[in-house]
């Protein structure tokens, strides 16, 4: 248990992390990526995805009128 614990504390400190820009600087509600392609719902019920890896990101459909099922599509 101790060394599994250990190995995971390590491998996040030698992970290679960037951040993302935001899609619109919109805050970020959840993130689910598919390959090469990220995909995000914000919390203004908007569904973002980017190909570059997070450099640019388009907007996905209408703006979804209800908040939780905006963030459930990620879930689809």
């Amino acid at each position: 248990m101790k060394l599994s614990i250990f190995l995971l504390f390590l491998s996040i400190l030698l992970a290679q992390w960037e951040p993302l820009s935001l899609p619109n600087n919109e805050q970020v509600h959840k993130i689910f990526s598919e390959e090469d392609t990220i995909f995000v719902g914000t919390s203004l019920a908007r569904v973002y995805k980017s190909i570059d890896h997070g450099q640019n990101w388009i907007q996905i459909g209408n703006n979804i009128d209800d908040f939780s099922y905006g963030t459930d599509v990620l879930h689809k």
